[in-house]
C-alpha cells in the first residue's frame, strides 16, 4: 500500500461518520473508488498504525464488529498537513529532498537517519545524526569554495582541505570571512540573513553532533528535536543552493 494512501485514510477515519473498520471501508471507497481497498489491507494497516502508537481499538462496545478505530494523538500529529511535518518521517524527508536540491548521499544517509530516530523516540541519536549532516555539507561547501572563482582565499581553503586533522571548527572560521568577502558575489535570496543561517548550521554541529554525542552531553527531547528537524531542513536548503551557485562559478585550483 502506498504511504500517501495510508495517509489519505488516516485523514478520512479522523473525520469518519462510523469509525468501524468495515464502514470505513466501505465509505472511503465510495470517495475512492478505484484506490483497491480491500478489508484485509485495512485490517493490516490497522494493526500496523497500533503497532506503531498512531491507533487503537475503542473496546468499549462488547461485540468486536462495534470497535472503533480511532487514532491517538501521535497518529494526529503524523498525518498533520504541515510541508515540514517531522512526525510524518516521508513528508519531512520528500520536503528536504524537495528544497535542498543536490544533496550527497551521505548527508541523505543522515537525514533519513535521523527523521527515523526521531520518530521512534531516539532524540540523541537524532540530534547527532543531524549533527553529522551538517558537518558533511560544510565540508562540502569548504569544497566548492575552493574551486570557485568567487572566493578570493580559495588558495588558503585548499590547503585547509588538505590537512586531514583540521577540525571543523577551524575549517568553519577559515570560510566564514570568505563568505562575507563574496557575499556582493552571492545573489540575494542566498545572501539575506547569511550569518544567521551559516550560524545555525555551526551550532546544530556544536550542540547536537559534540555534545548530545558526549557523555556528559545534553539532555534532549522531543520538542527540541522537532525544533532542529524544521531548522535543518531550512538550512540544508540554503547551504545546498549556494554550493550549487559556487559550482557554476568553478575554477579548479587544489585536487576535489
Amino acid at each position: 500500500m502506498k504511504p500517501e494512501l495510508e495517509i489519505e485514510i488516516m485523514r478520512f477515519i479522523k473525520q469518519a461518520p462510523d469509525q468501524r473498520l468495515y464502514f470505513i471501508r466501505r465509505d472511503f471507497l465510495k470517495r475512492h473508488p478505484d484506490c483497491g481497498l480491500t478489508q484485509h489491507d485495512l485490517m493490516a494497516m490497522a494493526w500496523d498504525w497500533i503497532s506503531r502508537g498512531f491507533a487503537y481499538f475503542d473496546i468499549s462496545q462488547p461485540a468486536v464488529s462495534n470497535w472503533d478505530l480511532q487514532l491517538t494523538e501521535r497518529g494526529l500529529r503524523y498525518i498533520d498537513e504541515e510541508e515540514e511535518n517531522p512526525y510524518n518521517d516521508i513528508i519531512w524527508y520528500n520536503s528536504l529532498i524537495k528544497k535542498a536540491p543536490g544533496l550527497s548521499d551521505l548527508e541523505k544517509q543522515y537525514a533519513q537517519e535521523a527523521i527515523q530516530a526521531f520518530v521512534n523516540e531516539l532524540y540523541l541519536s537524532c540530534h547527532v545524526m543531524i549533527g553529522a549532516a551538517s558537518e558533511a555539507v560544510i565540508v562540502r561547501m569548504a569544497r566548492a569554495m575552493s574551486q570557485s572563482s568567487l572566493i578570493e582565499g580559495r588558495e588558503s581553503l585548499c590547503k585547509a582541505l588538505s590537512n586531514p586533522r583540521i577540525s571543523i571548527r577551524e575549517l568553519f572560521s577559515k570560510m566564514r570571512p570568505e563568505l562575507e568577502k563574496a557575499k556582493a558575489e552571492i545573489p540575494g535570496s542566498l545572501a539575506d540573513n547569511m550569518s544567521i543561517w551559516l550560524d545555525s548550521m555551526f551550532d546544530v554541529i556544536r550542540v547536537n553532533r559534540n555534545e548530545a554525542g558526549h557523555p556528559m552531553g545534553s539532555n534532549v527531547g522531543r520538542e527540541e528535536s522537532v525544533m532542529v528537524l524544521r531548522c535543518f531542513v531550512t538550512y540544508m536548503s540554503k547551504a545546498c543552493r549556494l554550493i550549487s551557485y559556487l559550482e557554476q562559478h568553478a575554477q579548479p585550483m587544489c585536487a576535489g
